[in-house]
């Protein structure tokens, strides 16, 4: 990793052809999206912006030749988000703003290529039905383009954090660690994702449901980064971050309500805070 990003990082040409190159593989085309990230971090909006429209070219040809538009939307919504992190400084921002580029993916998604929509639903359906449920075709499309939504949302979080700890392994070792166990959303941001969760829940209209989980992204996120901070500030093992992710992948409609639960607690309440108190009081 460490040996990839000094190479990207080396001049603009070797970024130029990494994302030419790795955008025109499948699986791969989604390293653009992290390459421009860490350019846009590290040198600016400028190069940042030139980098993200060559590296655009490629992606284009999968939205044409398999109507794909999924690893062009995660670079546009990447690069945005690495510019918010650069000129903010504030991950609350940056969560805000996946969540938003994902409503806007699956909105693309849904309008720039129906027919493969169509065809996503009807597989859905399939698959829904093999459970013994029945579902109408409305709420079958709408669960999926939630799913691809978030699904955006999350990927598009990831690759900044990969940018943003490839910045700090180059440049400010240990900067992303204390940057990523610091972060906490203000209780004004996550009332707000409260109040849209509980107005779509009261409303119970298929038309809105595919807007829940996106409202969750920012909340599941920061209970994350709690736990990461817990695990350092305690001592623990890294075994426990493993155990974690296991559980939250393996029991995910479980393990999901918790860490959005997690994440409104630390918000509302400040968590961190709280427990350096009992700890300075114990000590």
């Amino acid at each position: 990793m460490r040996s990839f990003a000094e190479f990207v990082m080396r001049g603009r040409m070797q970024a130029v052809w990494v994302c030419l190159l790795t955008g025109a593989l499948p699986v791969f085309n989604v390293v653009p999206a992290a390459v421009v990230a860490l350019v846009m971090l590290r040198r600016g909006a400028v190069e940042g912006t030139m980098l993200l429209g060559l590296s655009a070219l490629p992606l284009a040809g999968w939205v044409y030749a398999y109507e794909d538009t999924g690893p062009i939307l995660v670079l546009f919504g990447t690069g945005i988000a690495a510019a918010i992190l650069r000129a903010t400084m504030s991950w609350e921002l940056t969560l805000a703003w996946a969540a938003i580029a994902g409503g806007i993916s699956s909105l693309v998604f849904q309008f720039a290529v129906p027919d493969a929509v169509t065809e996503l639903v009807s597989s859905y359906k399939e698959v829904v039905q093999m459970m013994h449920r029945e579902i109408t075709d409305n709420e079958a499309r709408q669960a999926l383009l939630g799913f691809y939504g978030v699904g955006q949302a999350y990927t598009i979080v990831l690759l900044t954090v990969l940018a943003r700890w490839w910045q700090s392994m180059l440049y400010n070792p240990g900067g992303f660690q204390q940057e990523f166990h610091r972060l906490r959303l203000s209780p004004a941001l996550s009332s707000v994702l409260v109040l849209g969760i509980a107005a779509i829940v009261l409303m119970s209209n298929p038309a809105f449901s595919r807007w829940l989980l996106l409202l969750t992204v920012p909340l599941v996120v920061s209970g994350i980064a709690l736990l990461h901070w817990v695990v350092k500030q305690r001592e623990l093992s890294r075994s426990w971050l493993v155990t974690f992710y296991l559980l939250f992948f393996l029991m995910m409609q479980f393990m999901y309500p918790i860490m959005t639960s997690v994440g409104l607690l630390d918000s509302w309440m400040n968590v961190r805070a709280r427990l350096e108190r009992k700890s300075d009081d114990e000590e």
